[in-house]
């Protein structure tokens, strides 16, 4: 493949990228972030009164408050059970929409909210040069057994469980590194990891996707993209972090940098 071919796909897949960042919902549309407590409360701004239990969210409403949840006007109590990790747009009121998921065994609302300042302001994600010299191919080898590992998150008070599919091996500037894969589903593996890059150039981590491995465990890891994750962009995200020993001991210039 040429490189003004691979040039070309990596400048239509970073305008995709942005374009998803731009969607009316999308991460940038985050406007508050909220736990849901065992009894009942309003919170600024957004009508009803919002609780949960070990087994559901709750919200009562009037119909005065015109709060929408699953495409009719509440007028008394709803609930919403999830899986953990999961959440679901249940609600609207005007414009806005709230997304209720569960996070560490605690249900938790978001508001999405089109009009949000951050996705005012975007103007996309600065990036440094396509450089065809950071596509490696690695070698993924397979845990002996599935298993998880606890990760902190972008909010101080939250944990996540992580499935990990195993590890990918490869080699930049001639030095042998590792990275845990995380399971992505349908083979895809996730790739949090930190670099010497973050807190200067680029965010606090950044996540690499790659796969699946082909029969010999050969894997394509084009670090041109690596993404922020997108607690990068709001403060209302609960991204998980990179597990432990996910550190690059190099400079990684390629990928996302930092959102302006």
């Amino acid at each position: 493949m040429t490189q003004t071919t691979l040039l070309d796909e990596w400048t239509t897949w970073h305008a995709a990228r942005e374009d998803d960042l731009r969607q009316p919902y999308g991460w940038l549309s985050l406007v508050a972030y909220q736990w849901l407590p065992a009894e009942p409360v309003r919170f600024p701004g957004l009508p009803g009164e919002w609780s949960a239990s070990d087994a559901a969210a709750r919200v009562t409403a009037s119909a005065a408050d015109a709060l929408v949840v699953d495409g009719t006007r509440l007028d008394g109590t709803a609930e919403l059970s999830v899986a953990e990790s999961a959440s679901h747009l249940w609600a609207e009121f005007g414009a806005a929409k709230v997304e209720v998921g569960l996070r560490g065994g605690r249900y938790a609302l978001r508001v999405r909210d089109p009009q949000a300042p951050v996705r005012a302001a975007f103007v996309g994600v600065p990036a440094f040069d396509f450089d065809e010299r950071w596509i490696v191919t690695g070698r993924f080898v397979p845990a002996a057994e599935r298993h998880t590992v606890v990760v902190g998150s972008a909010r101080t008070d939250l944990s996540h469980t992580q499935r990990v599919a195993g590890t990918v091996v490869f080699t930049l500037d001639g030095a042998a590194h590792m990275l845990t894969a995380i399971d992505g589903g349908d083979g895809a593996l996730v790739l949090p990891f930190h670099d010497r890059t973050n807190g200067r150039e680029t965010w606090t981590w950044r996540v690499l996707h790659a796969g699946p491995a082909g029969p010999d465990g050969a894997v394509t890891l084009d670090f041109n993209r690596a993404v922020n994750p997108p607690s990068s962009f709001t403060a209302y995200g609960t991204c998980p972090r990179p597990p432990a020993g996910s550190t690059l001991a190099v400079a990684v210039r390629a990928g996302e940098r930092a959102p302006r």
